[in-house]
């Protein structure tokens, strides 16, 4: 579903960071025509991340809603399900650290 939008963006990430390092870099060499081209570049990237992020965000609101419209009624709480972990009480001894 969304997979190419996650890989977009760790694709942006990794080149954010690989442009910080290259301009920390330019900055120790005092390459200030390299940096100030880099700060433009982390700008842009930044922008586009954050588009991105935007957009991965109103997609998942999206199918979630789709998921809620499609399954009408109140959801079944896993406690409720005889049989699974939930429904049974803890005692002390079941929590770590506490002597039972």
């Amino acid at each position: 579903m969304l997979e190419h939008e996650w890989r977009e963006l760790e694709t942006l990430c990794e080149r954010i960071s690989d442009l910080r390092h290259r301009q920390s870099h330019a900055t120790r060499s005092r390459n200030v025509g390299l940096e100030e081209g880099l700060i433009r570049d982390i700008a842009r990237m930044r922008r586009q991340r954050e588009q991105l992020v935007q957009h991965i965000s109103t997609r998942l609101a999206t199918s979630a809603e789709h998921q809620d419209d499609a399954h009408p009624g109140p959801p079944v709480a896993a406690a409720s399900k005889p049989g699974t972990r939930a429904d049974r009480a803890e005692t002390p001894k079941d929590i770590v650290g506490v002597p039972g």
